[in-house]
């Protein structure tokens, strides 16, 4: 499945895209691109994916950077095209 990663950080927002079999698998397989991609480390301990009511296929998460700043990421599941 193609997911879609929307990240919030430090009032940047960043959007990246990946193949993976799950939400939780998009988030662990693209954390260190977000990370370069925001260029710091993020917290992988403490990040929790949940479904977001009343939606489907959309899921939040959260984390923080080694200086306890968020970063808030939204997942979608993305239909091809």
């Amino acid at each position: 499945m193609l997911f879609t990663l929307i990240t919030d950080y430090k009032g940047g927002t960043y959007i990246s895209q990946i193949q993976a079999e799950t939400a939780n698998h998009a988030l662990e397989s693209s954390k260190k691109s977000i990370g370069k991609l925001l260029n710091t480390t993020l917290d992988s301990d403490n990040d929790i994916v949940v479904a977001i009511s009343g939606t489907s296929g959309v899921w939040g998460a959260a984390t923080v950077d080694l200086d306890n700043n968020l970063v808030s990421i939204h997942i979608v599941q993305t239909e091809m095209l």
